[in-house]
């Protein structure tokens, strides 16, 4: 049985909202290894996924709210 529409967006919107804190995190500490000097490749490779999955929760949250309408 699938959850009702609303309980499906809200749950699209706390995930988004903690991956926007989750990206934001993986960002500053990119710059402080860019600061430090470290290694940047893991972090970028990281933070790309990271964007990348963020962008498709967000076109699903798009999609959830469509059906909503």
């Amino acid at each position: 049985m699938s959850r009702p529409i609303e309980d499906q967006v809200q749950s699209a919107q706390r995930h988004i909202e903690l991956g926007r804190a989750i990206i934001e995190y993986h960002k500053e500490l990119l710059e402080r290894r860019r600061a430090e000097g470290g290694d940047t490749k893991p972090v970028e490779d990281f933070l790309a996924a990271l964007e990348h999955s963020q962008k498709v929760f967000e076109r699903d949250l798009a999609e959830l709210e469509r059906r909503r309408g």
